[in-house]
């Protein structure tokens, strides 16, 4: 039985979830997390004063967010092992730095979700703001290594930095996605806004919208066939689709269907980094 944590404090006042784990919410009884220290605006207060608490992490290292407003931060930043679910709308810093175990969320996320992520699995049934999987301030590097799939759209830059990984995203995603990428893969189903992949030296990045895309002139054109990669691409990303629970699947099952859609349009670049960055606009079936 999972650690279930319904919010009652709904005054909007921000509240830190992120020590709210389940390795260390496993050893303890429902009176314990009652008492456990909580951030609440300028205040630490007791978890029991924000949640109404049952269950125990023990046996399946699972916790379970309900009602949940914009309000409450970091839910899930720094994990490394469990499940933690969501229900509703969560605020800043979902999944920051995670490096394990998987995330679920049934709402709207808000900004830098997922800010340098190294592994585990995020899924988000709902939209995501800005700053995916990105580089923090100052930081060289941002997401290096996981799964992120988000069956919603996304706001600007998205995916900066990127090292490692792979994100999906069903819908649209916002202006500047995929600046400074230096491996990884960022398949969008939706459009794309402007200026995608500036300054990356390699990795991919994949769409499927039927808007024009705005690349800087230090792309070039290159071949439009298929390379062997995007069918290895659609068979292991079509297994993964499948096996989440969610119902948004239809674009992403358009996107990964076997074969995959014919590209359209591919460049190369950034030339004024490395320019071994890949971007293909597919078609349609």
């Amino acid at each position: 039985m999972p650690v279930n944590l319904t919010l009652i404090d709904d005054s909007g006042v921000p509240i830190d979830a992120s020590p709210l784990q389940p390795a260390a919410l496993a050893e303890l009884t429902e009176s314990e997390i009652a008492r456990l220290p909580i951030r609440r605006g300028r205040r630490t207060v007791p978890c029991g004063e924000l949640f109404r608490i049952s269950g125990t992490a023990k046996e399946d290292r699972t916790v379970c967010f309900e009602e949940m407003l914009p309000a409450v931060h970091g839910i899930g930043a720094n994990l490394t092992e469990g499940t933690i679910r969501v229900v509703g709308e969560v605020g800043i810093g979902l999944a920051k730095e995670m490096g394990g175990g998987e995330v679920f969320v049934e709402g709207n996320v808000g900004d830098g979700a997922a800010m340098r992520m190294s592994g585990g699995r995020l899924i988000v049934r709902g939209n995501v703001g800005n700053s995916l999987a990105a580089a923090g301030p100052g930081d060289v590097r941002g997401m290096t290594g996981g799964e992120i799939f988000v069956f919603g759209n996304v706001g600007h830059e998205a995916a900066t930095a990127m090292r490692r990984g792979t994100i999906v995203i069903e819908g649209d995603c916002g202006d500047g996605a995929a600046v400074g990428m230096i491996a990884g893969t960022l398949v969008v189903g939706g459009n794309l806004g402007s200026y995608p992949g500036a300054m990356m030296r390699r990795g991919t990045i994949v769409v499927h919208g039927s808007r024009p895309l705005s690349l800087l002139p230090t792309f070039s054109e290159s071949t439009t066939h298929p390379p062997d990669f995007l069918r290895l691409l659609g068979h292991v990303l079509n297994d993964a689709v499948q096996g989440i629970p969610t119902s948004g699947q239809n674009r992403l099952r358009v996107i990964f269907a076997v074969p995959v859609p014919p590209i359209i349009r591919s460049w190369r670049g950034d030339r004024l980094e490395l320019g071994l960055g890949e971007i293909y606009q597919l078609g349609t079936n």
